[in-house]
């Protein structure tokens, strides 16, 4: 019988069979369990034996461990964000669920999920993964989901006559720019027209 610093008990547990068998010293093991000692008429070689019984530990539930990995590492507006959970574990068991948080509003479950977020900005993701004992953990990390990049016309120039013209190369020239169109520009075609 287990019982706990005010006399309650916890377990009890009877050993033996149909014969005489009796304990008389009970010791805690190192690993939480007890080691009984005394004696068997039910059971050995006949007569009475000694009798040693070790009973298990009570095992204390380990909780599990939240991880995951997102891609694309820079994620943008409207892009598929796709999580995944499998690096999480349980040390003595399995995960049964995964809970996920995406920071704007929007929950999902599942080791890996994939979440598309219509607004740039920080967001904090939240796991939270829960063992087969019911133990959780969660884990906590920042995105940040940035504005897609549109590249917005500079300028742009015709040169040429009433023939064909075609520019068939492009190099960037060291000027900083004046007053003149060709002087302003930052770029030169090389060769600039061909003409015929």
């Amino acid at each position: 019988m287990k019982t706990d610093s005010s006399g309650k008990k916890e377990w009890d547990k009877t050993f033996g069979g149909s014969s005489w068998d009796g304990a008389y010293s009970v010791e805690q093991t190192a690993d939480s369990g007890y080691i009984i000692a005394g004696e068997t008429e039910s059971y050995g070689a006949g007569s009475y034996d000694f009798w040693l019984i070790k009973v298990k530990g009570e095992l204390t539930n380990q909780p599990p461990v939240a991880s995951f990995t997102y891609s694309p590492e820079k994620p943008v507006v409207n892009q598929t964000v796709t999580f995944n959970a499998s690096s999480s574990y349980d040390p003595d068991g399995t995960i049964d669920s995964y809970v996920w948080n995406f920071g704007d509003g929007e929950t999902g479950s599942g080791e890996m999920v994939s979440h598309i977020y219509s607004s740039l900005g920080d967001y904090e993701v939240n796991l939270t993964v829960t063992d087969d004992n019911g133990a959780t953990n969660s884990i906590i990390r920042k995105i940040t989901v940035e504005e897609i990049f549109v590249p917005e016309e500079e300028w742009n120039k015709t040169f040429g006559g009433s023939d064909d013209d075609r520019a068939y190369s492009v190099q960037q020239t060291a000027d900083s720019g004046t007053s003149s169109l060709e002087e302003q520009s930052r770029m030169a075609l090389v060769p600039m027209i061909c003409g015929w």
